[in-house]
């Protein structure tokens, strides 16, 4: 199933012979082994989901587009493998990034969190590497942008293996400034002029 609707495929089924006269199962590179949605059906009913809808509603908001095919129990475990892949997005690695400079900022979002929709404080860091390329380091809820909470952010990061970028981008926001004092003092930082003529 995918975001155009149901679709069977045939996918075949072979041995192959290896060099020491073994046989193997032939496995699909492009469809995983029991795959029946699509990466992109499954991002749309987790997005579905992480907006604000219960499941029941989920499903019933997408039952036209996938006819009916995702119920509650689908869209549970669409969550939890979302859930899984984001809990090992925030715990990777960070000491081979090439990163030169962070910017670090806080925004607020609606989500659904127990049942309920809400708004919620992010602390947000995007780091530039030296080839120019963006990348999202963290994304944190940590309720709001106090300077403890900027500072867990900071050493998660180093924990992680980031090394001291050349220069940060800030808003000014004093928690944060308190918390970069803490933890890298001598990188330069620099408050861009968010203000439009």
């Amino acid at each position: 199933m995918g975001t155009f609707g149901r679709t069977e495929i045939a996918v075949p089924r072979a041995r192959l012979d290896g060099p020491d006269s073994q046989t193997t199962e032939w496995k699909s590179k492009t469809l995983r082994a029991y795959q029946r949605r699509t990466l992109a059906a499954d991002a749309l009913i987790a997005s579905t989901y992480l907006a604000g809808t219960n499941t029941r509603r989920v499903r019933r908001a997408l039952a036209a587009l996938f006819g009916g095919a995702v119920g509650k129990d689908t869209v549970s475990r669409v969550w939890r493998k979302v859930k899984a892949d984001w809990e090992a997005w925030i715990g990777r690695s960070l000491a081979e990034e090439p990163i030169v400079r962070l910017t670090l900022d806080g925004t607020v979002v609606r989500v659904r969190l127990d049942r309920k929709t809400t708004s919620i404080s992010l602390l947000v860091v995007i780091g530039v590497r030296d080839d120019g390329q963006k990348v999202l380091l963290a994304l944190k809820n940590m309720g709001g942008e106090t300077t403890e909470a900027w500072r867990a952010v900071l050493d998660d990061l180093v924990n992680r293996g980031l090394c001291p970028p050349a220069f940060l981008i800030v808003d000014g926001a004093s928690g944060l400034e308190k918390a970069i004092a803490a933890v890298w003092d001598d990188v330069p930082v620099t408050h861009p002029d968010w203000r439009s003529d």
